[in-house]
């Protein structure tokens, strides 16, 4: 199902990896999950978004294979159906933007097709050359790719995000809206395609800390956000996003190299070691404060939040039953005012959960403003005094040294 999003897990067997299908409508990535492939992504609803966001927060990766114009999904149709991939805004956060409706052209690197009788060189049938190909482990070994009317990708530089164009357009290049597809012949071509004469990034490859879309959880339900892992605002670790602008890419198995390029993809993306890459300035190891102090406040209350979801589930479950057993039997104003109580219990419980929320995030910037005082204030009253110190006990060993030369 195109709507699916589908993960790469640890384990390969038979040189391929095993894909498991997730639910477009699940708010969260499960733990465990190396890598997460969004193919041909369609009209995504927001709680996918979510779990993107949040998963790239947590230092996952993911690859998307958006698509202008799918020829699986357009074969056969007489009119060209507007694109929404439903991931504009996520990607527009990292300063990526989509045209979901305009297709990369290019004059140089293309093959022929039969317009109107007669071969003609296409701009959108691409084929991408090892001179379009940047020099990165996940192109290592490929010479030829072929892609079939593909979109690109802007990217205005991030401070916090490393940028590799993997491939791109030749400059000889031009753009043109998918729908005039639908009408095709050489004439209604050669008028709608408007010549550029600049690279379009056909795939981007994103890396480091991810900023959230998010200030605050999607999800309101305490027993959903219960088996979720926690909401987090700030990254807690280096994030990949790899962007592809064509999904027919990975039909071809013949005379091209996109099934090396896209098996190095999740070997790359899943950290499987089958690609060795060096991080590019990061110093490996490296402790990040902000995770520590985020992660010693979630600790905190871990204990205290896992009571409260216990028992909020517990009355739950009690005005469930309660609920059922009125079903059945004739109305009585001590069960409504027994299921009254008990809603209300739920209403207080609900909001223990949330100030548990609260909380942590007090206690983590508590920390960051302890931090920053030890930084500004104390440390240099500390350096001050320690050199006061040092100063001090060298003049009096200088002075009794002076005391004992005079005296002999």
């Amino acid at each position: 199902d195109h709507r699916d999003l589908h993960s790469f897990p640890t384990r390969r067997s038979s040189d391929l990896y095993r894909i498991v299908s997730l639910r477009e409508g699940m708010p969260f990535i499960p733990e465990g999950i190396d890598a997460v492939l969004v193919f041909y992504p369609l009209d995504i609803n927001s709680m996918a978004v979510y779990a993107l966001d949040q998963y790239l927060m947590r230092g996952g990766n993911v690859m998307i294979m958006a698509d202008v114009f799918a020829e699986e999904r357009f074969r056969g149709q007489k009119e060209y159906v507007s694109y929404n991939s439903g991931l504009q805004k996520f990607l527009q956060n990292s300063g990526v933007t989509y045209r979901e409706n305009i297709l990369a052209g290019d004059n140089v690197s293309n093959r022929e097709l039969i317009l109107e009788g007669k071969r003609t060189k296409y701009p959108f049938y691409l084929t991408v050359t090892e001179s379009q190909l940047a020099q990165h482990p996940l192109t290592k070994g490929v010479k030829e790719l072929f892609l079939n009317h593909s979109g690109f990708f802007d990217y205005d530089a991030q401070s916090n995000l490393r940028e590799t164009v993997l491939f791109a357009t030749n400059e000889d290049s031009g753009v043109m809206r998918a729908e005039v597809l639908a009408d095709l012949g050489y004439e209604v071509l050669l008028k709608n395609y408007q010549m550029t004469q600049k690279k379009h990034s056909l795939a981007i490859l994103l890396e480091g800390k991810f900023k959230s879309m998010y200030k605050r959880p999607a999800v309101s339900d305490p027993e959903l956000l219960a088996k979720m892992p926690p909401f987090l605002s700030i990254p807690m670790g280096e994030g990949r996003l790899l962007l592809l602008g064509d999904s027919d890419m990975a039909v071809f198995r013949e005379s091209s190299d996109n099934q090396m390029f896209l098996h190095q993809a999740a070997d790359y993306l899943t950290g499987s070691g089958y690609v060795n890459v060096p991080r590019k300035n990061v110093e490996q190891n490296k402790t990040n404060l902000a995770d520590v102090f985020y992660q010693a406040a979630v600790n905190s209350y871990k204990e205290q939040r896992r009571q409260n979801v216990n028992d909020l589930l517990e009355i739950r479950q009690k005005i469930a039953l309660l609920k059922d057993e009125m079903k059945t039997t004739p109305p009585s104003i001590k069960r409504s005012k027994e299921l009254e109580e008990l809603q209300r219990e739920e209403i207080i419980k609900g909001q223990e959960v949330n100030k548990v929320s609260y909380l942590i995030k007090e206690r983590y910037e508590s920390f960051l403003s302890w931090f920053a005082i030890m930084i500004i204030v104390v440390l240099p009253l500390v350096s001050i005094l320690l050199a006061g110190s040092i100063y001090y006990c060298y003049n009096r060993k200088v002075n009794r040294q002076a005391g004992e030369y005079i005296n002999e």
